[in-house]
């Protein structure tokens, strides 16, 4: 079963996460550029942003930690306070955040990708340099380094229940990799393809993992949600009434629903008029549940 979460309809919501303290869902639009959050009765909260967004987690301390264009900072919800914890400079080439998720010792990890060109009107042109992405660590202690790069279109960062293994997919390229995940040194090894493309439409996009170690993807373009089993295999596919699912998290009271955000940049009116939901949250029952995601221990 699907339904809407809110009535809201985003251009390109990203990255959902669930906080079990606050009972709420925060996601983000990243084209418009605002933050969300959700509590399940449907009342909503937006904070407009002074740029372009890519990557949430929650925070130990409180509040949230959100990728933008050019720099990562802390958000404080109740304030509407931004403080910088970082802040990117690479001459020459426009780049910009893109996902990221959290580390059981507190790191965040998040993909960097040359920004595409941006239209007057913020419709994006699809001019990315293909393998000029990279993934970046920030530390607890906000030293920040290279983890790896030749990603294009970093996206899907989820781990296993022991955090033995990271898996990260790169969009443009269709797949979804497996490393071997050391969780003291927030380094990683043995880089393999955990999930290629085959049959499945559309691309990989963000990911989450469930109570029993399958991963579920958003299938991007191709409508669907792709459950994998712990060996890569596809344990089932779930159709949604959406072509453009971006993003997915377990939250609810019982962490047994699956919210699956969605975008309506680069549809055309009639296809919008098609598919009426689209950049809207969606929820999903899943029939598993899913744990807490790790916070920046920043």
């Amino acid at each position: 079963m699907v339904r809407t979460v809110t009535a809201i309809r985003n251009r390109l919501g990203e990255c959902p996460v669930w906080s079990p303290e606050a009972q709420k869902l925060y996601w983000m639009d990243l084209l418009e550029p605002a933050l969300y959050a959700c509590e399940p009765g449907g009342r909503f909260a937006r904070w407009p942003m002074p740029e372009y967004l890519g990557g949430l987690a929650l925070r130990r301390k409180g509040g949230l930690v959100l990728g933008m264009q050019s720099r990562i900072a802390a958000f404080t919800p109740e304030t509407g306070a931004l403080e910088d914890l970082f802040v990117f400079r690479e001459t020459g080439e426009a780049v910009r955040f893109n996902d990221g998720k959290c580390d059981c010792r507190g790191r965040f990890l998040i993909g960097n990708m040359k920004d595409p060109d941006i239209a007057a009107d913020g419709e994006l042109v699809a001019n990315r340099k293909v393998g000029a992405g990279s993934v970046f660590v920030l530390e607890p202690d906000l030293t920040f380094r290279l983890l790896e790069d030749g990603y294009t279109i970093p996206n899907g960062f989820a781990w296993d229940a022991d955090y033995s293994t990271l898996y990260l997919a790169d969009s443009h390229e269709n797949a979804v990799y497996a490393y071997d995940y050391d969780r003291e040194a927030g380094t990683i090894a043995r880089k393999r393809t955990f999930a290629s493309a085959g049959q499945m439409p559309g691309v990989p996009d963000g990911a989450c993992m469930d109570e029993e170690g399958c991963l579920w993807s958003a299938r991007n373009g191709g409508g669907c949600l792709v459950r994998y089993r712990p060996d890569g295999t596809v344990d089932r596919t779930l159709t949604l009434p959406v072509s453009l699912p971006t993003s997915v998290a377990f939250g609810g009271r019982s962490m047994d629903t699956l919210f699956v955000t969605t975008a309506s940049q680069g549809l055309s009116r009639e296809a919008i008029a098609e598919q009426p939901l689209a950049g809207a949250l969606l929820a999903v029952d899943a029939g598993v549940k899913g744990a807490a995601v790790a916070m920046f221990a920043g």
